[in-house]
């Protein structure tokens, strides 16, 4: 039971919570610091909250916020950025 909870919170839950906090809240709220700022600001914080702790993984999780973020602005829609982040951990969590 504990292990479905936590692969339903890894593929559905985390995803809606951080897409709304880094490519919605974060994302508006920079705005008024130009494009660069705005791009650039919730992808440092969707890494940094994931607590990398080595290069390797601050590349890692840096790539994943800045991808997500071309998905948020390519699409002007929050909700692509939401299934881009779920297919993403859904592939992790099986093992692909």
């Amino acid at each position: 039971m504990v292990a479905l909870l936590f692969k339903l919170n890894t593929v559905i839950i985390a995803p809606i919570i951080e897409e709304i906090s880094f490519r919605g809240i974060i994302f508006e709220e920079a705005k008024p610091l130009g494009e660069v700022v705005q791009f650039i600001w919730p992808t440092f914080v969707f890494a940094a909250v994931h607590g990398p702790s080595t290069p390797e993984q601050w590349t890692v999780y840096l790539t994943a916020g800045a991808l997500l973020m071309v998905v948020r602005l390519v699409t002007k829609k929050l909700q692509y950025s939401v299934m881009f982040h779920m297919a993403h951990n859904l592939m992790a969590t099986v093992g692909l």
